[in-house]
């Protein structure tokens, strides 16, 4: 069957209708032309003419990928393997393969348009919290970031939407009587040693776990983070810190120090008991056979087990250990420079930006100092009717 003839750039082929704009030249010079079907002559008509305004604007269209939002991800996944941690690629790929492929998966790029988006946010925050969200919108973006420059998309949707709002968790810095609490409750615990690390020096969860004996001076009273043990899918991984920062050396108090000679004797029992089964790890928290502890386990059932013999609010995280010691620090007086340094923060407004707040009694006795700047005595108010002092007869003397 022949082909009709173009009239106004559209013709009718099959049961679809085609259109054909100008997209350039070749390198003869020629005019090169893009075609697109679609299932009525409006919707034709409407594409091209768009194209055309943006053909006389530009001197060219562009032309979107068809690929699939699907296809592309698996590309984009790939590609962040040779650059990101295990734990940030497990966490993309469970966002990418659980939230965001069931709703959009199957649509092309090139028709991926803002209102698609925005309408998947909305739907979708129905039922998932706001950190999921935050999650989908920040590797959703990235990933259409990464297209545009490959020339898959002329821009992202992503930057033209309402991102998902995210609401950090509220810290829980322990009062000087709570840790004293948790540590009484820990004490003949096999991790005591480990609780009174985490209240005396920040460690972080995976950084406390990945802590080998090798990295510990006893004799010095100090330590060393070489390694974290971090949860990947179920499994443990060890990886080094992610910055120089987090490798810097700690000093320990004589406190710290006893509970690790404590538990080191308990250890060496231990490994005794366990005899051929024993695995040399050389950490210094571990499993009664040497292997390692899983880090989720340490926060779902041992940190639980002691916030409720502590009488604690089961709301208390790990982490919010490390938030004890940096407010204890501030409050303490500590510059933020070397609370920074203590904490191994990378930069000094790190330490400022996340704890600065949580004291207001540090921000009022700052202001007290301000008292200095005012006169001991107020003048006394002179008598109404009587001005004190002789009238210049200058203007501005």
């Amino acid at each position: 069957m022949a082909q009709q003839r173009m009239k106004d750039g559209i013709r009718k082929h099959g049961n679809r209708w085609e259109a054909k704009v100008p997209a350039g030249r070749d390198a003869q010079g020629r005019t090169k032309y893009t075609y697109r079907a679609f299932a009525t002559h409006d919707e034709a008509k409407a594409w091209r003419a768009s194209k055309l305004a943006e053909y006389h604007d530009t001197g060219e269209v562009f032309e979107p990928s068809r690929m699939t939002l699907r296809e592309f991800l698996a590309l984009w996944l790939t590609a962040q393997d040779a650059r990101l941690s295990p734990a940030t690629m497990n966490d993309y790929r469970s966002t990418t393969n659980r939230h965001i492929l069931p709703a959009l998966g199957d649509v092309q790029l090139g028709r991926l348009t803002p209102t698609k988006v925005q309408q998947f946010y909305a739907e979708a925050g129905k039922e998932k919290t706001t950190r999921i969200m935050h999650s989908v919108h920040y590797v959703l973006s990235s990933a259409l970031t990464r297209a545009v420059r490959q020339g898959l998309l002329r821009d992202n949707p992503c930057k033209r939407v309402d991102a998902p709002k995210h609401t950090q968790k509220e810290m829980h810095a322990l009062t000087a009587e709570e840790a004293a609490r948790l540590l009484r409750a820990a004490e003949g615990e096999r991790l005591h040693a480990l609780w009174v690390l985490a209240l005396t020096t920040g460690l972080r969860r995976g950084e406390l776990c990945g802590l080998r004996w090798q990295d510990v001076d006893l004799e010095g009273g100090i330590l060393a983070v070489r390694q974290q043990l971090i949860a990947v899918g179920g499994h443990n991984v060890f990886r080094e810190p992610k910055t120089k920062a987090s490798r810097a050396a700690i000093p320990l108090l004589p406190e710290a120090v006893e509970a690790l000679r404590a538990h080191r004797a308990r250890q060496a029992e231990e490994r005794m008991a366990a005899g051929p089964a024993w695995q040399n790890t050389g950490l210094v928290f571990c499993l009664r056979d040497g292997k390692p502890l899983h880090p989720n386990n340490l926060l779902k059932r041992d940190f639980r087990e002691l916030l409720q013999k502590a009488g604690l609010p089961a709301t208390v995280r790990i982490h919010d250990l490390r938030h004890t010691v940096a407010t204890a620090l501030l409050s303490g007086g500590v510059h933020p420079k070397v609370a920074s340094a203590l904490l191994r923060h990378t930069r000094t407004q790190t330490t400022l930006d996340l704890y600065s707040h949580v004291s207001p009694n540090v921000a009022q006795e700052a202001v007290g100092h301000l008292r200095g700047l005012l006169p001991a005595e107020a003048p006394a108010t002179p008598p109404s009717g009587k001005r004190s002092g002789k009238r210049s007869g200058k203007r501005g003397a």
